[in-house]
């Protein structure tokens, strides 16, 4: 199950309703393709109606699971002590200080892009990383371990911003 933040779910909900039109406009197509509803053969409008509508179920099935096995996240609130999608972690990995921004979905990044190119720096970490899930849950001071591949990296959270995302998103308004 993924936890998302309302931003990313509304975003799958309009994907999903996109798909849902789509399909609509395909099931109306394919009454036209179909003068006789007992003539499905040898048809090649309603073959290719029938294949559109594969494609639709192709691109937004997917969406249709992820709503339904999704939880919604709340945003941190400020005196959230620990990491938790939509926090905003300043992480040293050995190599001096980066910034992590912690979120719900890899694919739905796009207000975490704004925010690290509007002066912000660092990485972008899905939640279901390695990196993301070695940082939920833990606490500024930590060390944290993770693997990727058969290397394992160590981690110090300096601090948590769990307000930066509310105060991103107001401004972008």
């Amino acid at each position: 199950m993924s936890n998302l933040l309302p931003h990313e779910m509304a975003e799958l909900r309009h994907a999903l309703a996109r798909g849902m039109r789509e399909n609509d406009e395909a099931a109306a197509d394919m009454a036209e393709a179909v003068d006789d509803p007992n003539v499905y053969h040898d048809n090649a409008a309603y073959d290719e109606v029938i294949e559109r509508m594969k494609l639709i179920d192709g691109r937004y099935g997917p969406i249709a699971i992820k709503l339904a096995e999704a939880a919604l996240a709340r945003y941190p609130e400020e005196d959230d002590d620990t990491v938790m999608i939509g926090s905003f972690v300043r992480v040293d990995f050995g190599r001096g200080e980066e910034n992590v921004a912690v979120v719900g979905l890899a694919a739905d990044t796009d207000i975490y892009v704004k925010a690290l190119n509007n002066g912000q720096h660092g990485m972008i970490a899905s939640a279901e990383s390695p990196v993301g899930m070695a940082l939920t849950g833990a606490k500024a001071g930590d060390d944290v371990t993770y693997k990727i591949g058969d290397r394992e990296v160590t981690a110090k959270i300096l601090g948590i911003n769990q307000t930066w995302i509310r105060r991103f998103e107001e401004n972008a308004e």
